[in-house]
């Protein structure tokens, strides 16, 4: 760690969020690592006041930006408060310490001498014994003073870990002054409070703590990591209890080399059993927040559909209003739509699926229209919030938009629907105060539902209401754990229409019917052009031409803002981050920019927000386009529209935002765009899946462009290429469970020591995972 003392020249960036510095400063000697006068400093740092042309000092590491050159990443700043009278009252005065005026500093310097500071936390009795100050004035002073000092104390100890910087004001924000006793006692809650820590980092820490590596946190914290990574990475919502005991061990064994014992690892787990740290059903151990998610899910639509229907309609009644909003909408529902209607109509809980163009739309308004015709109700009522009749929402703004656009109803975000804002970080410890009363509720996009968020809307959800679920069971699953929509299909528990004819478009539309083909795994000629579709052959090295010319060329017959490429990664030659700097430096000329770190942002750019903000109405996968860019107040602003929604960032807010020329399938699914562009390359085969694959494709409305290498295209939709996940909510529903905890009975060859480390199957266990499962 290198200290440097130098004079504040200016603060170049301040993100009054997080406290993310740049500053220059002026050195005040000469230093061998450092080249000149100037320096640049980065860093974050809490209860501090820059002031221009003052002293400071900084701890920290000199790094050589490949932009801006050498840097110094501080962890530690501290003012150098000179010894004489006017900069110790100055200090002591300054807004460090709320309260204090001038004339206390001084009084407290006058008492006390210029070793003021020194003396207060040397010896509390020597400001306490003062007069003339009161007690509230005291303890401001005295704890200022103890907290700066030990802020200091603990971030200079974290950096003995060799920890970032990052890293370790994320453990300093976390625990605040009680970090140094929690990395002494038990390091290894790090792995459960301090998000995308590793094991091996925390256990480097116990490790210079003497924490011996048979201590039973170790291995208790070794499970919870390890199912946690597991779960996280590949959405499985438990993991089999051998394999998790050979993993649990891997873990710790490539951290210290040191191979623990059997009797260990066993007591280790029992306790984490008994203790309810996690979970044991047959062989499945569980995290408990996923565990009592998917069993609160299968709880509480289980008692949904013991109840009985509370909407009575006879079945002639019902076929009346079925032809009569036949005739207002000027359509004809097929044989499978209208058991798809009266299904939805006659059940508390139901379920409609089908791929695109197959009509869920049509059928989900001939529902609302029926509902307001059995009930009586007005399309004023209907539409009035306060008289909790109709909830419709969907996992993304973007598919909320397009449900209100389908139906001519408001349609929220769940997010929006169960009160979850950016504030509240983890949706598995999220707990709503808001209540859903509404007669009806309708889900769409159900695929992207995970048991987190899944959980937390039943529970919103009044146990009366009926509550319909609409999805394409066969797009990607959701991002966290669960695979919710396709296991309650599964279960065979829940009333289920699957659409299949198509009636979106035409049945002569190439997109529709490769989708279709996909889907139902039947076999066709990609490299078959149309009109609305086309495959462009074109190598590894040549496909970012390809991408580009093909972006000109849809640029002469369509909008920019009905254009979208959609690639599965963001590294490499083609990946996301490639393409959207290539297609911003080619066709976005703008001279008025902004530089955000290693980005660029021009004015008319296409971007993405990334997080949900509710309060400006614009959720995470909104596509928006840069409006201005502008100064006001020495603090630059950025205006992005939104579909006529103009929203305003500062520039430490552009963390929320990405180039969205091309976006991940992901991000994509939810929306839809007239012109879609999606390379294959074998660069990508280890994330293709027939899942993502389809779910691209049906993103396409009028143009559906592929390009680069077929072969790819193929191997990404064979019928066993897809997303398969180890859930037991669809068990929950078709098993009688025994949910006694079972003895763990373990074969002596699961457990890995000296003498047979070399011997055992490195795979034993993971006989259903592919390295693509972790990505």
């Amino acid at each position: 760690m290198q200290v440097v003392e130098g004079y504040l020249n200016k603060v170049i960036f301040h993100n009054e969020e997080n406290n993310y510095y740049i500053l220059s400063i002026f050195l005040n000697d000469n230093y061998d690592f450092i080249e000149g006068d100037y320096l640049s400093v980065v860093g974050t740092f809490d209860d501090i006041e820059f002031i221009e042309d003052e002293l400071y000092m900084f701890k920290g590491q000199i790094v050589n930006h490949r932009k801006y050159g050498v840097q110094l990443s501080a962890i530690i700043v501290e003012p150098v408060i000179q010894k004489d009278k006017e900069a110790i009252v100055s200090y002591l005065s300054s807004s460090i310490f709320q309260g204090i005026g001038r004339k206390t500093a001084e009084h407290i310097v006058e008492s006390l001498g210029v070793d003021a500071l020194d003396k207060i936390y040397e010896d509390k009795e020597s400001l306490y014994s003062l007069k003339g100050i009161t007690k509230q004035r005291k303890d401001t002073i005295y704890s200022t003073i103890i907290s700066n000092k030990q802020t200091q104390d603990i971030i200079l100890k974290l950096n003995e870990y060799n920890l970032s910087n990052n890293l370790i004001l994320k453990i300093y924000n976390f625990y605040k002054h009680n970090t140094l006793k929690t990395i002494s006692e038990n390091p290894y809650t790090l792995v459960r409070d301090i998000k995308g820590i590793s094991f091996k980092t925390v256990d480097k820490i116990a490790e210079l703590n003497n924490i011996d590596p048979n201590n039973r946190n170790r291995i208790i914290y070794g499970f919870i990591y390890t199912i946690s990574t597991f779960c996280f990475s590949t959405g499985n919502t438990y993991i089999k209890k051998n394999t998790l005991l050979y993993n649990t061990f891997n873990v710790l064994y490539a951290s210290r080399k040191v191979a623990i014992e059997k009797d260990d690892i066993l007591i280790a787990l029992n306790y984490c059993l008994e203790v309810g740290k996690l979970i044991e059903i047959e062989d499945k151990v569980f995290l408990p927040e996923i565990y009592y998610s998917e069993y609160f899910i299968y709880n509480d639509i289980k008692n949904r559909l013991s109840k009985p229907n509370n909407l009575e309609i006879s079945d002639k009644l019902l076929n009346k209003f079925i032809k009569e909003v036949e005739d207002d909408l000027n359509i004809e529902y097929d044989i499978v739509q209208i058991e798809a209607i009266k299904n939805s109509v006659l059940n508390n809980f139901s379920i409609l699926t089908g791929g695109p163009g197959t009509g869920k739309t049509t059928i989900i308004l001939a529902v609302i229209k029926i509902f307001q015709k059995i009930k009586n109700y007005s399309l004023v009522e209907l539409q009035d919030e306060n008289k909790n009749i109709l909830t419709l929402c969907a996992p993304t703004g973007k598919a909320a938009k397009r449900m209100t656009e389908s139906t001519g109803f408001f349609a929220s975000t769940i997010h929006k629907a169960i009160g979850w804002t950016t504030e509240d970080e983890n949706m598995e410890e999220f707990v709503s105060d808001k209540k859903i009363k509404s007669e009806l509720v309708i889900i769409d996009e159900a695929s992207m539902i995970d048991v987190f968020l899944m959980h937390n809307l039943l529970k919103i959800i009044d146990s009366d209401s009926k509550i319909i679920l609409v999805g394409d069971n066969d797009q990607l699953p959701s991002i966290a754990p669960g695979n919710v929509l396709n296991d309650l299909i599964n279960s065979n528990e829940i009333s289920t229409v699957k659409l299949n004819r198509i009636f979106r478009q035409s049945e002569h539309s190439s997109i529709i019917n490769i989708s279709h083909s996909i889907k139902n795994n039947i076999p066709f000629d990609v490299l078959e052009n149309f009109d609305d579709k086309e495959f462009l052959l074109a190598s590894k090295n040549d496909l970012l031409k390809v991408i580009t010319t093909t972006y000109s060329k849809l640029l002469e017959i369509s909008d920019k803002e009905k254009i979208q490429i959609l690639a599965p990664i963001y590294k490499g030659i083609c990946g996301i981050n490639e393409i959207n700097k290539t297609i911003q430096d080619l066709f976005n000329k703008n001279e008025l920019l902004i530089e955000y770190g290693e980005l660029i942002y021009k004015a008319e750019d296409r971007v993405m927000q990334l997080v949900n903000r509710p309060e400006d109405n614009i959720f995470n996968g909104d596509i928006g386009y840069i409006y201005d860019i502008y100064k006001e107040n020495g603090k630059y602003k950025i205006i992005i529209d939104y579909d006529n929604n103009l929203v305003t960032y500062e520039k430490q807010d552009l963390n929320q935002i990405t180039l969205s020329y091309a976006c991940s399938i992901h991000k994509a699914q939810g929306s839809e765009f007239d012109n879609i562009i999606i390379p294959f390359i074998d660069n990508y085969n280890f994330m293709l899946n027939k899942n993502l694959t389809y779910t691209a494709v049906t993103r396409a409305k009028n143009k559906l462009i592929l390009c680069g290498n077929p072969n790819v295209f193929y191997k990404s939709i064979e019928p066993n290429n897809t997303v398969t996940r180890q859930t037991a909510l669809c068990w929950f529903f078709t098993t009688n469970n025994n949910l006694d905890k079972t003895e763990i009975i373990l074969e002596e060859d699961y457990i890995l020591n000296y003498q047979n480390i070399n011997n055992i199957d490195p795979m034993i266990g993971m006989d259903d995972i592919k390295p693509s499962d972790f990505l």
